[in-house]
C-alpha cells in the first residue's frame, strides 16, 4: 500500500499486531511511519499490539513523532492452553495415503525400487521413534508409509 499511496490518506488507523517479534518488515515499517509522522507527512493513528512487548520502549521510540505524551493501554488477558500437533498427526486425521507403487525417483516396483521403499519406511520409523515429542506415540503403517515417501522439495 505504501507504494501506491505513500501518504496513506485513505487510512485513519493502522493496527500492527505482534510488534515484539521484530522482523525486518515490521521494523522497517515502524521506521518509515515514525519518520513520516515526524516530518508531518502522515496523519494517522497507529495501534501497536503485542502480548509481550515493552510498551515503554515503543513509546520512547515514537514519542518524538507525537505532539503529546504517549500513554500505553494495558489490557488484561489470559493464557489459553495450546495443543501441539505434528505432520504425522495430520496424516492420521486425513487418512493420507501415498502412491507406494513408485519410489521417489518415479521408477516402478522392481526389486531395487521395493528395497528403496522399505529402506525409506525403516528410516522414517526410526526418525519418528527418536523424536522427543513422539516417544510415547504409536504410528500406523499409513503414517509411516506417507512420511517415508514424502519428499520435502516436491509440491503436489
Amino acid at each position: 500500500r505504501l507504494h501506491s499511496e505513500p501518504d496513506l490518506n485513505s487510512i485513519g488507523c493502522l493496527i500492527l499486531d505482534e510488534v515484539h517479534e521484530g522482523d525486518v518488515h515490521t521494523d522497517f515499517l515502524l521506521l518509515l511511519l515514525r519518520d513520516a509522522l515526524i516530518k508531518g507527512k502522515l496523519k494517522i493513528k497507529i495501534v501497536l499490539m503485542s502480548a509481550t512487548l515493552k510498551a515503554e520502549d515503543f513509546c520512547a521510540y515514537l514519542e518524538k513523532a507525537n505532539s503529546s505524551p504517549l500513554k500505553p493501554v494495558y489490557i488484561e488477558g489470559r493464557m489459553f492452553p495450546v495443543d501441539e500437533y505434528y505432520l504425522e498427526d495430520a496424516v492420521e486425521w486425513v487418512r493420507f495415503a501415498t502412491d507406494t507403487t513408485k519410489d521417489s525417483k518415479g521408477k516402478g516396483k522392481g526389486k531395487g525400487a521395493i528395497a528403496r521403499i522399505e529402506e525409506k519406511k525403516e528410516l522414517a520409523f526410526d526418525k519418528l521413534r527418536k523424536a522427543a515429542a513422539t516417544k510415547d506415540k504409536d504410528f500406523s503403517d499409513l503414517a509411516i508409509d506417507a512420511l517415508a515417501m514424502w519428499e520435502p522439495r516436491q509440491a503436489a
